[in-house]
């Protein structure tokens, strides 16, 4: 009922402490033990009291250690709220410790700004050491170090309330700072999953601790033996400097499907110093069904894995005359070609009589392959059309219209219909010019060319028509026709008309 300090205890039914602010100090046990090791049933280990507003009280202390054996069960809980648990273990949570504990963690709807913090104690907004699904919780990092920092942190058992071993719908916000590792939601329960969980890096670091982490994760699941699965999970990059980026993560059996990966807020460029040193995967998993990496600026990574999607948005914070998303760590495989997309659809654009190239999507010096597990995702599309106006396309393709990109993903852009264009002495030198063109086999038609001045080295077109689509079997089409297209050269030099 109060602070003591004894020998030793022995041959009880039951101890059971009774914490009351009136007669116990919690900057001190409960009961210190002074005499030798202490053996214990932790079945017959009770508390009584209320819970100290400093949300923890050691009730035993022994140096010499306190042995549990085979009673030990893990942390024990004791009565809470729909928002926060309490519970008893020991200071290491083993069987034979130097101290028992009461602690007590919010696990559900918490918000946290650390203002002081260490590179050797960890971070969290939400945490349940019993098992409650932690929820709805939100750490922002600013200024601080910490070692890893949780939005949502599971794990364990013993909870009586319904909702248990998930981490849902939690956010980690890093400003500045510096962190070992990011888990928007966490949960080492087994049977539990990660799902709906947020990170947002706007700058700060991520970085190694005695070569351990610098990565992050939306969720992650760290039991072997889960079915639980990380899925829904966000990340969202517009600073800072990190290692690997997963979406969802699971050391178990359970799946790590449709969560994002975003460079950029579709707004803004990224941060001048931000750094991804690492590979940003969907999921640690193979199949990677919704898994999307959305491109919304210009921006340099390791590597890129298990994506069934890649967006790049055009009309964003994009340098045109700079690789979209340019690939420094390596080869770059096992993506799918059908999942490379651009938006939005309806792209505008004013076309060059000289210059197709819009955008450079990826670029990678190491080579970009759409092989994906033993399938030529590439074939049954070739390069993919998109119109706007009824006279305009632009296309994606690989920079030799095969599976396996040398070293470039472009998106190039034609009028392929009713232009009138020339070409003078101000365009200068350039190999080949065109009024209409198409590399998808439009019918190109309707098109006037005038070279009045400048350079053309190989050729100049009224109309030109390619095609590098291929059919479901992977055989290039012969479709396109080119009619009413005329070409007239009144000054300049033109190797052939």
């Amino acid at each position: 009922n109060t602070n003591a300090t004894v020998g030793n205890i022995a041959n009880f039914g039951m101890v059971n402490f009774n914490y009351k602010a009136t007669t116990t100090s919690d900057a001190n046990p409960m009961l210190t033990i002074s005499g030798g090791a202490t053996t214990l049933d932790w079945g017959k280990f009770t508390y009584k009291g209320a819970m100290p507003t400093s949300g923890k009280l050691t009730l035993m202390k022994n140096t010499a250690n306190i042995h549990l054996g085979a009673t030990y069960t893990g942390a024990k809980e004791l009565a809470g709220s729909d928002t926060t648990e309490a519970f008893i273990d020991t200071n290491n949570a083993a069987a034979t410790a130097t101290e028992i504990l009461i602690k007590g963690y919010t696990f559900k709807g918490n918000a946290l700004t650390p203002t002081t913090g260490s590179a050797t104690e960890d971070v969290w907004a939400g945490r349940s050491v019993i098992g409650n699904t932690t929820t709805g919780n939100t750490l922002t990092v600013n200024g601080t170090t910490h070692r890893d920092a949780y939005g949502g942190w599971t794990a364990g058992t013993g909870t009586s309330k319904a909702a248990k071993k998930d981490s849902t719908g939690n956010t980690v916000n890093l400003i500045s700072g510096t962190v070992r590792n990011i888990y928007g939601g966490f949960t080492s329960s087994d049977g539990g999953s990660a799902t709906g969980n947020k990170v947002n890096i706007s700058g700060g670091t991520v970085a190694p601790a005695s070569g351990v982490g610098g990565t992050v994760y939306g969720g992650y699941i760290s039991s072997a033996t889960s079915a639980g699965d990380a899925t829904g999970n966000s990340v969202t990059i517009t600073g800072g400097s990190m290692g690997d980026v997963y979406g969802g993560f699971t050391a178990g059996m359970g799946k790590t499907t449709e969560s994002t990966v975003s460079l950029g807020d579709g707004e803004h460029s990224l941060a001048a110093v931000t750094t991804i040193n690492g590979t940003i995967y969907g999921g640690n998993k193979a199949t990677d069904t919704g898994d999307t990496l959305n491109v919304n600026t210009n921006a340099v990574v390791g590597n890129i894995k298990n994506f069934a999607k890649i967006s790049f948005k055009l009309d964003g914070a994009v340098n045109a005359s700079d690789a979209l998303l340019k690939l420094t760590g390596g080869a770059t495989t096992g993506l799918d070609w059908a999942g490379v997309d651009v938006t939005p659809a309806n792209y505008t654009f004013t076309p060059k009589t000289y210059e197709k190239r819009l955008f450079t999507l990826m670029e990678n010096a190491a080579g970009i392959s759409f092989m994906k597990n033993g399938d030529n995702t590439y074939s049954p599309l070739g390069a993919k059309e998109r119109t706007s106006g009824g006279k305009y396309e632009y296309v994606i393709d690989t920079d030799n219209h095969s599976v396996n990109a040398t070293r470039y993903v472009y998106v190039d852009g034609y009028q392929f219909k009713d232009n009138q264009a020339a070409y003078t002495a101000a365009d200068g030198s350039h190999t080949e010019a065109w009024a209409g063109r198409t590399a998808v086999g439009n019918k190109v038609e309707g098109n006037a060319l005038k070279v009045e001045g400048g350079t053309l080295t190989a050729a100049a077109y009224g109309g030109l028509v390619e095609n590098n689509k291929l059919t479901a079997g992977g055989q290039p089409l012969t479709t396109g026709d080119a009619e009413k297209n005329t070409l007239t050269v009144t000054g300049g030099s033109v190797a052939d008309g």
